[in-house]
């Protein structure tokens, strides 16, 4: 049971004389969560003793200023309280580095009605994807825009004395579509419209000292355009998948996820490059790995989006990551960097619940390990919740709530499949049923332990989203036991229908038509994409009704990235199975059609393959392109 402490002292005394991370950070977003002071100011000390010299603050308009006073105090940091977190991060030997999206990224500055005027989608009327939009992106076009950013910033940079600050920069896709800026792009195009902003935001902060951190996901659009950085920009190159290769760097993020081995490319051009993984494992090795031996000047772990849970469950990677790069990632692997973090956040524990904490800590998505996981650690969280939540117990507490919610899901998820397909039966939904009516209890205990820890961890703060999760598994489960026990109306059909999707951050959109009669009617339509982004094939079964099978299937598409359907078929409890027999006819950019007449993982490709051109021509994810496939009886 002494194994992973042996492991973890073999692991440290090996990598003692490893070369160290130039810079060793990690992200804490307070933009979706704010967190109380006292969170913070610990979070800094917990990041030190991390091997981290480095936190990078993701503020968007969370402080409240001068120039900035119109959102809620509840919902905001004070100029005072935020120097006095900067104040421990100088105590503590961390660099602070602030994080204000200047473009894209906006949501917390243009949904404020005093600064709608400057929004990008309110000035359009819609944004680049959809006609319906969030509010999220600055326009640049107008010079109160920078007016108003100048000033902000330049309140900031009186709270924040380091040398480093982050302007964003990141998935600003609607950028270019108001008029005034649609003008621009038609002479300078939007890599022009996108080193406008650079230029500014660089030379502003230049002025006064201070050196300029941006994301780079936004050159994979424009790789022609990298040789125009500023040479004293630092580039944050983000990347949360595992496809990375040592000598090619990763697959990009969108663009048809155009591969460019960008730390080689900028060093190339003197332009420091910080990788950035997420908190996956294997992503994060691979991707270190690589910018390690491309030369980045350092890593940093962007954490993101926690406003639906807690960072103890994060808090075992962050701190394996600052334990191997502050040791040197060519002596210290992640699986010994990990038994080095768990031993040291969780001392009292024994192996068996060690190597349970790891299990829960590598998200894995379910099953039996996990399950076992959290009965190992169940006898551990008792009472209250402790009211410090970097300690041992509330990292238990955390990690095993999140599973609980976890296989919870996948039970509600079992329960819905039982009842919902077309050859259901009385006696498995009335099983289902029951099952259903246990995890409810569940739901109820998770949400008062839920409760108890936003109580003791986050008190006061804002948006209070902690209990979303378990308000949607509530729901289901109503929903579930809400159904008829009975089996399949005559008159209910099934669409199946398999698609491809190899850019998981493509924007899908599928309309399907039935032919009853001579007419078309809507049978569904949506936004499909895969649950993971390791995975490009994937199915969806929607239901509809209908006195009998349509004689054709009409499928259109539009949206960002093209997509690919492999298969498609409509079936009834009574008359079976139809499945297609020709394609009839074809509209816009459809290719390898035919891929749809058989049920393999061949596809028929909808939309433009250079889906990098819809970022450069606004129009052109509005384009439909559609099929017609004409059915026939699967046995006749």
């Amino acid at each position: 049971m002494k194994f992973l402490t042996v492991m973890a002292a073999a692991a440290l005394a090996a990598a003692a004389d490893g070369a160290e991370m130039k810079v060793r950070a990690v992200q804490l977003d307070l933009a979706r969560q704010m967190e109380t002071v006292p969170f913070v100011k610990r979070y800094l000390s917990f990041a030190k003793e991390s091997g981290f010299n480095t936190v990078q603050l993701y503020l968007e308009g969370r402080i409240r200023t001068k120039s900035f006073p119109w959102r809620a105090a509840s919902e905001t940091y004070t100029p005072e309280q935020m120097k006095e977190i900067v104040a421990e991060a100088q105590r503590v030997g961390i660099d602070l580095i602030p994080v204000v999206s200047v473009l894209g990224h906006a949501e917390n500055f243009v949904n404020c009605p005093e600064l709608s005027e400057f929004c990008e989608e309110t000035r359009a009327g819609r944004g680049r994807f959809s006609v319906e939009t969030k509010k999220h992106t600055f326009c640049h076009s107008l010079p109160g825009t920078r007016a108003f950013l100048e000033k902000y910033i330049a309140e900031l940079l009186e709270i924040f004395p380091g040398k480093n600050f982050h302007v964003g920069l990141d998935e600003s896709f609607n950028t270019g579509f108001c008029p005034e800026c649609a003008a621009k792009m038609k002479t300078i195009g939007l890599g022009g419209l996108y080193f406008e902003v650079i230029d500014w935001a660089r030379d502003f902060l230049a002025k006064r000292g201070r050196r300029m951190w941006m994301w780079g996901d936004f050159f994979e659009y424009f790789p022609e355009k990298a040789p125009d950085l500023p040479r004293d920009v630092v580039i944050c190159d983000w990347g949360y998948e595992s496809d990375v290769s040592r000598n090619r760097g990763q697959r990009g993020c969108f663009g048809d996820r155009f591969r460019n081995d960008w730390v080689r490319t900028f060093r190339s051009l003197g332009v420091e490059t910080i990788a950035c993984p997420g908190h996956v494992t294997r992503a994060m090795t691979r991707f270190c790995d690589y910018a390690d031996t491309a030369g980045a000047s350092g890593c940093l772990v962007s954490l993101w989006e926690m406003s639906t849970f807690f960072h103890g469950r994060v808090f075992i990677v962050a701190r394996a990551a600052g334990k191997r790069w502050s040791k040197g990632i060519d002596t210290l692997g992640f699986d010994e960097a990990k038994a080095v973090a768990v031993a040291e956040l969780c001392p009292t524990l024994n192996g068996t619940e060690r190597m349970a904490v790891l299990t829960l800590a590598g998200y894995s998505k379910g099953g039996v390990a996990r399950n076992l996981a959290v009965a190992t650690l169940m006898p551990r969280i008792k009472g209250e919740v402790s009211p410090d939540p970097f300690c041992e117990e509330a990292i238990v507490d955390d990690l095993v709530t999140s599973a609980r919610i976890g296989a919870v899901s996948e039970a509600l998820a079992a329960a819905e499949y039982a009842e919902s397909g077309l050859y259901r039966r009385p006696a498995a939904i009335r099983s289902a049923k029951a099952k259903v009516r246990a995890l409810q209890s569940e739901i109820e205990a998770l949400r008062k332990r839920r409760a108890a820890q936003e109580q003791a961890w986050r008190p006061g703060c804002r948006p209070n989203e902690l209990l979303k999760p378990l308000d949607l598994l509530a729901k289901r489960s109503a929903k579930l036991l809400a159904v008829e026990e009975k089996e399949a109306a005559d008159d209910e059909w099934q669409l199946e229908i398999d698609l491809s999707l190899p850019d998981y951050h493509g924007l899908p959109n599928w309309t399907v038509e039935g032919l009853f009669d001579g007419k078309w009617r809507k049978l569904c339509d949506g936004a499909w994409k895969p649950e993971s982004a390791e995975w490009c094939y994937f199915g969806r079964e929607v239901k509809f009704t209908a006195e009998k099978a349509p004689s054709a299937l009409r499928v259109s598409y539009h949206g960002y990235n093209d997509g690919g359907v492999t298969y498609l078929a409509v079936a009834n409890r009574r008359a079976g199975r139809f499945v297609p027999a020709a394609v009839s006819s074809v509209n816009g950019r459809v290719r390898d059609v035919c891929n749809m007449l058989e049920d393999t993982v061949d596809a028929a490709w909808f939309g433009n393959p250079d889906c990098r051109s819809y970022m450069l021509d606004p129009t052109g994810a509005d384009e439909v392109s559609s099929a017609v496939v004409t059915l026939k009886p699967e046995f006749p």
